[in-house]
């Protein structure tokens, strides 16, 4: 006997009774945003190529990293696609690179959002700013959503939630160089 695959009308029931039972599992499953951990998944890799584009969007921005090892790791917004004019937006022909300190230094972890147009970036205070960023790359402007507190902090963002315009973080703290406390935090963009 062969197994048929189910009809459409099963696989509507099955989707409007996880949406029923579990409404934020199936957000997450459809509006997951990746987070990419700058330490882990390109510093301490392999990886040779420290560009890093927007998974599964069309964008003309990539991030670099640039890896520092005891000195943090820093990037940069490199605007790479065909221009096609002498000036768009922001943006013009030689003027394709952007950089600012506050958002650029110590960054510990990047998400892409807005189909690529925006990037969540979080930063440690031990040579940044120690905050959690939202970066418009097509305007070249940046703000804060969120400052940390004390000297000794490290902010990581965990998930984001387009759906509901929100990014999880985590905020590890240290004194005299020891972690004492890690609590989860979340801010809405």
């Amino acid at each position: 006997m062969a197994i048929r695959p189910p009809n459409r009308m099963t696989l509507i029931c099955i989707v409007v009774l996880a949406s029923i039972l579990c409404p934020d599992l199936l957000a997450t499953a459809f509006q997951a945003t990746h987070v990419t951990q700058i330490q882990k998944d390109v510093c301490l890799s392999q990886v040779s190529d420290k560009q890093l584009s927007a998974p599964q969007h069309t964008t003309p921005y990539v991030v670099e990293v640039f890896c520092e090892d005891a000195l943090g790791s820093y990037i940069g917004i490199v605007r790479r696609s065909t221009m096609g004019v002498p000036g768009d937006g922001a943006w013009d022909l030689a003027d394709r690179y952007w950089q600012e300190e506050a958002w650029a230094a110590d960054v510990r972890s990047i998400a892409w959002i807005h189909s690529g147009k925006s990037l969540l970036v979080s930063t440690s205070n031990i040579y940044g700013a120690g905050a959690i960023f939202l970066l418009d790359l097509d305007a070249r402007s940046s703000m804060v959503l969120f400052q940390g507190s004390t000297n000794s902090q490290i902010l990581t963002i965990q998930r984001v939630d387009e759906s509901k315009h929100q990014v999880f973080f985590s905020i590890r703290e240290f004194i005299d160089g020891k972690e004492r406390a890690t609590r989860q935090q979340s801010v809405f963009y």
